[in-house]
């Protein structure tokens, strides 16, 4: 409480929730305005952009905009998960032609596949280059997938491992500081759990 108070001081112009499940404990910052400055994060230890809606959608946020210049800026580490992930690239063709945020050089597109579309269940992992995100996993672990449109990495070195849906299909990437999984580890069972954990485990080294 008192922590809480003391940054209602110095940084007024955010908004604070907090939240604790289990063994689990959650704190998001909200910006009222979509100024940008070093001040208003200095206490932002990681950056995660979510799920939802379509690209173009997903993009039109300043506050997003803004995180991820500050995670670009200060090697804060960054996870986009299934739309966030799409929206780390360069350019979607979904809906129409739009920006992303060009954290990694490629586009989105519709996935050229023979099967149904929106590829939605479960779907096994090929690891093709490790990182902090993969460390427990094996290879062939199942993974949640709700997705139409995918990653084209112009950089294959950023592509961390793949899951096949008639076509090889990105499921997630990885540079530096900046991660990104199509899938949904939050629905993903124990596997999306020891990526989450790892995740955490980079904030923790951050902080």
């Amino acid at each position: 409480e008192y922590l809480n108070k003391q940054k209602e001081v110095l940084y007024p112009e955010v908004i604070y929730c907090e939240g604790k499940k289990g063994d689990v404990y959650v704190e998001v910052a909200m910006q009222h305005n979509d100024s940008y400055n070093d001040a208003s994060y200095s206490f932002v230890n990681n950056i995660i952009t979510p799920e939802g809606g379509t690209h173009l959608s997903g993009f039109r946020s300043a506050l997003t905009k803004t995180f991820n210049s500050y995670a670009r800026e200060n090697k804060i580490p960054f996870l986009g998960i299934c739309l966030g992930m799409q929206k780390m690239f360069g350019r979607s063709e979904e809906v129409r032609p739009c920006q992303g945020l060009s954290l990694l050089p490629g586009c989105i597109r519709r996935i050229e596949t023979p099967y149904k579309l929106p590829q939605i269940g479960w779907n096994s992992l090929h690891i093709v280059h490790p990182n902090a995100l993969t460390q427990g996993l094996n290879e062939g672990d199942a993974v949640y997938f709700v997705h139409s449109f995918a990653a084209c990495p112009a950089d294959l070195a950023d592509l961390a491992c793949v899951t096949d849906y008639g076509v090889e299909v990105p499921a997630m990437v990885a540079r530096g500081n900046v991660f990104g999984c199509q899938f949904h580890p939050e629905k993903s069972g124990e596997v999306g759990l020891k990526i989450l954990k790892n995740f955490a485990a980079l904030t923790e080294e951050h902080a």
